[in-house]
């Protein structure tokens, strides 16, 4: 099957001829080729962008800063945009520009230009061999971007020496950070998750190397040793790489362990996302047979995607105190439990950071995503007990967490571009 940043490399569009359309759009063919782009509906949602809906981006802080930070991901997932905003805190010279939400409008004719660009990007589609779908999800893109493009024409690009956004893998920060380059400003986009170099091939899209590949900022600010290791063997240039530390721990730096009363007697287990849930239902098992004989109990710290119910059906609640609410610190979580199991999630970097003690659940290597931390993992009871009696918190830190003031290390970085 035809792969749309393949179909689309050659292909000029009006009003992005000076643009890389393969890396603009290489997000929503790779989330199409691993069959995860979930858009049940593209033609409703298309004539939705044109008619009834469009973006609302807009100012939060000082426009006439000298960076400017750009968020164009929902709001409504809190841990990333307050691991956003933690980063852009620490410069006063920001302007903070974000996608605010959906405006809801009486159905009208669209903008005559968007008219007009809608019948050329249909018509340059059709010399493609997509199929209908994914050539009306790509000109619903095509649609946030013109809209985006609108908020941003005004602006003067001599007043600012960088842009950073949270993710330029993604369609929307990719455009911000392709226009900010064409106008001679330095680009940087910061991490967002672990991420990989991955497998070309891979129908996993979290080892499919998507960040990486598709990163095109002048610099990647990266958390810890590990992730510069992966962005090497993907390609990109170590001149490129600044390793500034994990953006979830700024402001935890002084930070000392509170025991409460039941800490002993409690453990977590730390739920993959979706991409790697298998994992889930397994580490539950093993929790399980091990409270049968060691008299401890245990809570879940869900992924933010889910709802916190979608594993009931393998819980023991004998011995499960319930789930960990999701929108407190991870302080408040790590002084609610003696220890954690843990299997792929981004987690794992901040619990080391605070030298708390985590044990690893790793069923298939070629889902791994911790290939650089030297840290040895477990899939079974027997295995478990085999590594609960010992635990090398330095051994981990330095590949997994690399810097220690991880606010000064970003103010430094901002303060000198």
């Amino acid at each position: 099957m035809s792969q749309i940043k393949d179909e689309v490399e050659s292909l000029k569009f009006k009003m992005l001829e000076n643009y890389d359309i393969s890396s603009l759009l290489y997000h929503l063919s790779e989330s199409v080729r691993t069959n995860i782009y979930d858009d049940k509906f593209p033609c409703l949602n298309l004539i939705g962008k044109i008619l009834f809906r469009k973006r609302i981006f807009e100012f939060i802080d000082n426009e006439s800063s000298d960076i400017l930070f750009f968020y164009s991901h929902d709001t409504k997932r809190q841990d990333l945009w307050n691991m956003f905003k933690s980063v852009y805190s620490l410069t006063a010279n920001r302007a903070v520009f974000i996608y605010r939400k959906f405006k809801r409008i009486y159905p009208a004719f669209p903008p005559i230009r968007l008219s007009y660009l809608l019948i050329d990007w249909y018509l340059t589609l059709k010399k493609t061999n997509l199929c209908y779908s994914d050539k009306l999800n790509i000109i619903g893109q095509f649609i946030d971007i013109f809209f985006l493009s609108s908020y941003i024409k005004g602006l003067n690009f001599k007043n600012y020496k960088a842009v950073v956004v949270m993710y330029d893998a993604s369609y929307l920060d990719n455009f911000i950070i392709q226009t900010f380059k064409h106008r001679g400003v330095k680009t940087c986009t910061l991490q967002h998750g672990v991420v990989v170099a991955g497998k070309s091939n891979s129908m996993n899209i979290d080892f499919s190397g998507l960040e990486l590949n598709n990163s095109i900022s002048d610099y990647l600010l990266v958390w810890n040793e590990a992730t510069k290791i992966e962005a090497l063997k993907a390609g990109i240039d170590a001149k490129r790489i600044r390793v500034l530390g994990i953006p979830k721990c700024i402001g935890y730096e002084d930070y000392s362990l509170n025991l409460t009363e039941n800490k002993n007697t409690v453990f977590g287990i730390i739920l993959d996302g979706r991409f790697t849930a298998d994992n889930n239902h397994r580490m539950i098992l093993i929790a399980n047979e091990f409270c049968k004989i060691s008299g401890y109990h245990y809570i879940l710290r869900f992924h933010p995607a889910f709802k916190g119910n979608e594993y009931n059906e393998y819980i023991d609640f004998n011995f499960c105190d319930g789930n960990f609410d999701k929108s407190l610190p991870i302080t408040e979580y790590i002084e609610s439990v003696d220890f954690s199991l843990i299997s792929n999630s981004t987690m794992l970097y901040e619990l080391c950071y605070f030298k708390h003690r985590v044990y690893r659940y790793l069923k298939n290597i070629e889902e791994d995503k911790f290939l650089n931390i030297p840290m040895k993992s477990f899939n079974s009871l027997s295995g478990f007990l085999n590594l609960y009696s010992s635990y090398d918190s330095e051994a981990i830190w330095s590949q997994a967490c690399s810097v220690k003031n991880i606010s000064l290390s970003y103010f430094n970085f901002f303060d000198a571009l």
